[in-house]
């Protein structure tokens, strides 16, 4: 009888209990990943497997359906290892991964706090030191990604994307796609790195043939604090893999003859500049004592030309015919781990038909330039024996003369168009 009872009254409460929101924590998180990889918010395992760790505390102790309630725990959250108040960069983390809930869930009323974030100065390792660490590295597998990180400037997930199809080793071209909101594109890689790069995928079939960026950090972890430990460096092991990208963005930058930052932008695959400039504010750029310079000694104009074309500045000048130029040697490798073969295949050196300059102790002249057939260079207006080279000067002191001694601004401007078009005819006329 009252067993008969206690079921009539559960059967009388289900059909008069109110509709509830869903309560299956894992179906809740599993649909806001669901969501977050549906708008490129969550792509890497690491991401989705964080995004869970929020949400599931989240839920521990408060009421993850009601959004004031979560704003306020995340205002109030703390370490639970050492009970110190969340840094605003993890709170901001919070409350990005509470929004994701809440699209997922259509839930609009949450109105999140504003923190202002001061982000740290990002960790950019020396040449050194990376090579180094790649060196000391006992499998060629992880010696060959790590090689292709440090070229490409690629994430580890990037990498780890990368399928056989996006490879051509003939035109020694890869295609990297994007993650964490990077742009994709397309790498050309040095000879020796795609040699490397043929001999893996040699002994690597599979469709992606690159491992998983955990694999690949567990491999950077142990090679880095074995070395650190046998070279006592304890600096090395503030060096994640992850920093790979900044060393490879970093490199670019220094070795450009003209400091680019719209180039760096594109070889990490930025979408906003104040990205890129947050990375080049780090990079500590070499002293006059650091840098390595290659020479050449010009006697015609043509020489200066094609010199001057090739990236060298003018150093002094001998003689009437005769000029000391100077390059930087880190343009001519761009600063890269593994340097150029003799051939150089710079754009510039292929459309004008140059070959590289090599320097002996024994050749008075090292400039051997063989005549373009496509192109011949203009002779330089501010070459060594142009009349602008002694007339510029003597022209803006006289003007400067010229402008104490007349009292009225009409007169001044009647002499010195003048002066303009008698000088412009004695250049080119």
């Amino acid at each position: 009888m009252w067993l008969r009872a206690g079921r009539s009254v559960c059967s009388t409460l289900n059909e008069t209990a109110l509709p509830v929101l869903e309560t299956n924590f894992n179906k809740l998180s599993e649909k806001t990943i669901e969501y977050a990889t549906q708008h490129q918010r969550a792509q890497a395992q690491n991401t989705k497997l964080l995004i869970r760790q929020i949400l599931s505390q989240l839920n521990r102790i408060t009421d993850i359906h009601d959004p004031k309630a979560v704003e306020k725990t995340i205002l109030n959250a703390k370490n639970e290892k050492t009970k110190q108040p969340l840094s605003n960069t993890s709170k901001r983390k919070w409350q990005l991964v509470y929004e994701l809930f809440c699209n997922a869930h259509n839930i609009t009323s949450y109105n999140h706090t504003k923190f202002k974030i001061k982000e740290p100065i990002p960790i950019i390792p020396s040449k050194s030191q990376v090579e180094r660490i790649i060196s000391a590295t006992p499998e060629q597998k992880c010696r060959t990604i790590f090689t292709l990180m440090t070229e490409t400037g690629a994430e580890g997930e990037e990498i780890h994307r990368t399928t056989r199809s996006m490879i051509g080793l003939e035109q020694r071209i890869i295609t990297i796609t994007g993650a964490k909101g990077h742009e994709s594109g397309n790498y050309k890689l040095k000879e020796k790195t795609a040699k490397m790069l043929e001999e893996y995928l040699a002994k690597h079939a599979e469709e992606y043939p690159f491992s998983n960026p955990k694999l690949m950090g567990q491999a950077w972890i142990r090679a880095r604090d074995k070395l650190a430990s046998d070279t006592k460096s304890p600096e090395l092991k503030k060096i994640p893999m992850k920093n790979l990208r900044n060393y490879s963005g970093a490199e670019l930058y220094i070795s450009m003859p003209v400091r680019d930052p719209i180039g760096v932008m594109r070889h990490l695959r930025h979408k906003k500049i104040e990205r890129t400039m947050h990375y080049i504010r780090a990079i500590v750029l070499p002293t006059e004592e650091d840098m390595e310079w290659t020479h050449i000694i010009t006697h015609t104009i043509e020489e200066e030309g094609k010199a001057i074309d090739i990236g060298y500045t003018l150093v002094r000048a001998i003689n009437e015919t005769t000029a000391l130029y100077k390059k930087r040697k880190a343009w001519w490798t761009r600063g890269d781990l593994n340097p150029r073969p003799l051939q150089c295949q710079c754009s510039v050196h292929t459309k004008l038909n140059y070959l590289p300059i090599f320097l002996s102790s024994t050749t008075i002249n090292p400039l051997k330039i063989p005549k373009a057939e496509a192109r011949q260079p203009q002779a330089r207006l501010w070459s060594l024996r142009s009349p602008a080279r002694w007339f510029v000067p003597i022209f803006l002191t006289f003007i400067f003369e010229l402008g104490r001694t007349l009292p009225s601004p009409s007169q001044f401007r009647g002499h010195l168009a003048d002066l303009f078009i008698r000088l412009l005819n004695f250049l080119f006329g």
